[in-house]
């Protein structure tokens, strides 16, 4: 197995806690060899890696599959799309996961589990102030996936790097800006120590990671095997959403100790990101009938679910009767 998260990154606790559940509940007769990213293959392969058979399992995000499936880039973060809860709700029970396995199958030869909803999915790290569209759109960032599209039509010049030249390229002022994940796993890489403004958005654009198996090693393995697979995957997911909140509080408190800015987008730059994600979906929904299924299933879980998460959240929230 190898994840595309380089050896420095948080994210590789989470998939290590994934496959630590499924070889205690294999009872030994599931062993996984774990690598971190670029160990075997360059981050970006790790996908293409397992679906050839020169990895069996891998761990990454659909950021890295638009090259085979552009569409595929809704299940990870996509600005003004979905809560994290709420696309994490929608993979577990609103058909979002079967979408996902059928356009791997075909696309990438894997076989797709839930394993890590981005919680806390950080907007922008980024060495100067955005208090302004205009001084947003003088940047250069790091971004990938849906949320370089969105950036770029926004005005926003995007390059595109692996996780282990973020850091560096921020030092050399190669880029201005960088997304990756959420706080906590980024802080691991460096990312909070190289930046001096940190932004978060209002709107939704919950992200998730997968592991996923090449389908011939799947379809190997017998049926009890395959349940346990099915089962310690689940719980992973729900075990990882949980760690999500717990190691960022922490996070957040050292990183304002140290005097980094922590703030949420300024509302005329956030209102013009969500206009250009807005008008980008439209265009990707005119030509490409399978984003155009992907996004209006998740449109209508929201339609059920955007009432009730804020009601849930103010109650999880505040303290006291």
């Amino acid at each position: 197995m190898q994840t595309a998260w380089d050896a420095g990154s948080g994210l590789n606790a989470f998939a290590r806690k994934h496959v630590q559940l499924i070889e205690e509940r294999s009872k030994g007769r599931i062993k996984i060899n774990f690598r971190t990213g670029g160990e075997i293959v360059q981050s970006f392969e790790t996908w293409d890696a397992t679906g050839k058979g020169i990895i069996d399992v891998g761990h990454a995000c659909n950021c890295y599959t638009g090259t085979k499936s552009f569409a595929s880039q809704l299940f990870c973060s996509a600005p003004s799309s979905a809560s994290c809860i709420g696309k994490y709700l929608w993979n577990i029970e609103g058909g979002g996961l079967e979408m996902l396995r059928e356009l791997m199958a075909k696309t990438y030869n894997v076989r797709v589990f839930a394993s890590v909803p981005i919680v806390s999915e950080t907007f922008l790290y980024s060495r100067k102030p955005i208090s302004s569209v205009d001084e947003l759109k003088k940047l250069k960032v790091r971004s990938a996936g849906i949320r370089g599209g969105v950036f770029k039509q926004a005005g926003v010049s995007v390059v595109s790097l692996p996780g282990g030249e973020i850091v560096p390229s921020l030092e050399k002022g190669v880029i201005d800006g960088a997304e990756y994940s959420d706080f906590w796993a980024d802080s691991a890489m460096g990312l909070a120590d190289v930046s001096k403004y940190i932004y978060f958005t209002k709107f939704p654009m919950g992200g998730h990671l997968y592991l996923f198996i090449n389908i011939d090693k799947w379809n190997k393995l017998p049926s009890d095997l395959k349940e346990v697979v099915e089962s310690a995957s689940l719980d992973a997911a729900a075990y990882n959403i949980t760690q999500e909140v717990l190691n960022n509080l922490p996070a957040w408190k050292k990183a304002k100790e140290k005097g980094l800015k922590i703030s949420m987008l300024p509302d005329k730059v956030e209102e013009h990101l969500d206009a250009a994600a807005k008008a980008y979906y439209k265009e990707q929904r005119a030509k490409d009938p399978v984003f155009n299924k992907i996004l209006t299933s998740i449109e209508e879980f929201n339609a059920k679910y955007d009432e009730f998460e804020p009601i849930a959240a103010s109650s999880v929230l505040r303290t006291g009767c």
